[in-house]
């Protein structure tokens, strides 16, 4: 799996310990064993930032919808990063 890649995660657990559903995008391609490193995303507009584009001050990349993208406003959330064990990441599924 190569960087740019959206995943969908059916048991995703956050960073309060809830678990859910979430779309991520893949930010690296690692080499051998590294760890693959994931954003999350959401359709939630977040810190009341609508303009699409990169918002670094929040760490917040807004996409509008398209057809080769996502179906809905996106905002790429770049404040948490998660780590996945490359050995265990093919579990997840491709959009």
């Amino acid at each position: 799996m190569d960087r740019g890649t959206i995943l969908y995660h059916r048991a995703f657990e956050f960073k309060d310990g809830e678990i859910g559903q979430k779309l991520l995008i893949v930010l690296n391609t690692p080499q051998n064993d590294a760890p693959y490193l994931c954003c999350k995303t959401t359709s939630k507009m977040k810190y009341g930032i609508e303009k699409e584009g990169c918002h670094s001050s929040k760490n917040i990349y807004v996409l509008n919808p398209s057809p080769q993208g996502f179906k809905e406003k996106t905002w790429i959330q770049f404040h948490e990063i998660y780590e996945f064990d490359s050995r265990l990441f093919g579990k997840l599924i491709p959009r």
